[in-house]
């Protein structure tokens, strides 16, 4: 099982907010990452507005180190 950290988690929701919902978790870790920088620039783009801009705004309070009380959202979808 792969574990990921808080800071992964919330790239993670983030990505999944902005429309990444289906890829793997390392490929969406990888796109937040990549896009660091420019998160906001992208929310008129996303899937979720509203979602997308709470998730940047939990990533900006992890960056300054602060706590964030982020709850990320995860689909529980058994493909078995």
């Amino acid at each position: 099982m792969v574990s990921f950290t808080g800071w992964q988690y919330l790239l993670i929701d983030c990505a999944n907010n902005y429309g990444h919902d289906k890829l793997l978790f390392e490929d969406r870790i990888q796109w937040a990452t990549d896009n660091l920088n420019h998160l906001e620039d992208l929310v008129n783009e996303s899937d979720e507005p509203a979602l997308y801009q709470k998730s940047i705004m939990a990533i900006r309070k992890a960056q300054a180190g602060l706590p964030t009380g982020h709850r990320v959202g995860m689909d529980s979808v058994c493909s078995g």
